[in-house]
């Protein structure tokens, strides 16, 4: 450590001006190259999840779409005339299936937020009330069973089972749409 210090007692005004102005340029060049990192690593955390909610309300509002379109076709299928058009109520209520599956699996992971875990919660415990007696709704028409499918979609239990999972699919929406 003597050595250095000697050695720069040794050095002219300006070796010294320009050493002591490097180690500055040196300090300042380290510090901007970590702040740079840091906002970048910050901007790309803000993006991920900026976009997490915001594919996070797409997804939900897809499930709300796809529930709707499988309801609908189930009644589309309990109202038809012949047994062709029951059919194509039939098919629509697959495809519709296809597409609820699919937006969840997609909308699962980006619940991050208690709220909406709790609301995921009880769109779960709606869903799965609601579709025990859709699919015994589905077998009475596939098996040509009309008044016995009309008779569980009209039940009001199988009405407010499926209200309450509406509900819990336009809470989670609502709070990924408020951030």
């Amino acid at each position: 450590m003597k050595s250095i210090l000697t050695a720069l007692e040794k050095l002219g005004l300006a070796q010294k001006l320009a050493l002591g102005f490097g180690l500055c340029l040196l300090v300042t060049l380290g510090l901007g190259v970590h702040y740079l990192r840091m906002q970048s690593r910050i901007n790309n955390d803000l993006l991920a999840g900026y976009s997490s909610d915001l594919l996070g309300i797409s997804d939900a509002k897809d499930v709300l779409i796809h529930f709707s379109q499988r309801g609908r076709a189930l009644r589309q299928a309990i109202l038809a005339k012949d047994q062709s058009n029951r059919e194509l109520g039939l098919k629509l209520v697959a495809d519709a299936q296809l597409g609820l599956d699919r937006s969840l699996r997609a909308l699962r992971p980006r619940i991050v937020r208690d709220e909406n875990r709790r609301n995921m919660a009880q769109f779960d415990a709606a869903l799965a009330a609601y579709d025990e007696p859709f699919r015994r709704a589905l077998e009475h028409l596939r098996q040509g069973g009309v008044d016995q499918a009309r008779m569980i979609v009209s039940d009001p239990v199988f009405q407010e089972h499926s209200q309450a999972a509406n509900d819990a699919l336009a809470r989670i929406a609502q709070v990924k749409e408020d951030g």
